[in-house]
């Protein structure tokens, strides 16, 4: 899908497999938000992905390709940002979008499958004519060698990445009332992947009861490799959760989730 920024405003856009749900911008499956500042960013189902990731302005094409095994969020039809996707969305993606900035418009907007047919619906310059036959036809020869020879030829010798990412650390599970430090994660990376890497930690927590007030939060630099865990309670159970999320230098994330049960307090739950 695409569209064209008609001006500088706060908006998300993107695709979502149900538009009907709800009206806020958090339900969202992937999408991009321009800012009046000019800048871009992606979320994913109420996730940030990668912070800025670049800049546009009025008249230029943003577009987002889910071909199934990833999403790319693309400008003008050059690429800002990617997430490879670990299991494929089967279900039907819709345009969807969600409007900050009094009387902020979008235009141009195409929706629509990608095909050899249909390269109009892609923004942005480089692309293909409709109808152009794209990659070699069947029966072709790279000298005496079948081009599909060839082909899968070049694909086995890519290097596939295979980043994994783990969170280690210990975290206290019986604490004293009030704010109380729970311990340190440290982000592990093995696997195939391109230096550096960036990191982004984030944490949710509800009371056991679902009725108290808590707070679970990540204490220091969210965007470092190893962060403290915190939370606040009194004489109640947290249910929390600590996300991890990896990117490496092509933009490739892996991210990876943590629970973790902390009793402040006497509680007893019913």
């Amino acid at each position: 899908m695409s569209v064209r920024a008609d001006g500088l405003s706060d908006l998300l856009f993107g695709l979502n497999s149900d538009p009907d749900t709800d009206s806020h911008w958090s339900s969202l499956d992937f999408a991009i938000e321009t800012r009046v500042n000019g800048g871009l960013y992606v979320w994913e189902s109420g996730v940030a992905r990668g912070g800025l990731v670049g800049t546009y302005g009025a008249g230029d094409t943003l577009s987002i390709v889910h071909d199934g095994s990833a999403v790319r969020y693309c400008k003008n039809g050059i690429q800002q940002f990617v997430t490879y996707l670990p299991t494929p969305v089967n279900s039907p993606l819709f345009f969807d979008s969600s409007i900050n900035t009094v009387g902020a418009s979008l235009s141009n907007i195409r929706l629509g499958p990608l095909s050899s047919n249909n390269w109009a619906l892609v923004g942005g310059t480089g692309k293909p004519q409709d109808g152009a036959t794209v990659g070699a036809p069947a029966g072709t020869n790279v000298g005496s060698t079948p081009a599909t020879t060839v082909e899968a030829q070049a694909a086995a010798a890519i290097p596939k990445k295979t980043m994994t990412v783990s969170i280690t650390g210990t975290l206290s599970s019986l604490v004293n009332n009030g704010t109380q430090n729970y311990g340190l994660l440290i982000a592990n990376v093995s696997g195939t992947f391109k230096a550096p890497l960036s990191y982004r930690w984030s944490c949710t927590g509800e009371s056991d009861n679902g009725i108290a007030t808590v707070n679970y939060f990540v204490s220091g630099d969210t965007a470092a490799d190893r962060i403290n865990v915190k939370g606040t309670a009194t004489n109640m159970k947290i249910n929390g959760q600590v996300t991890l999320e990896v990117t490496d230098a092509d933009g490739i994330t892996t991210r990876t989730t943590r629970g973790h049960g902390p009793t402040h307090g006497t509680y007893t739950s019913a």
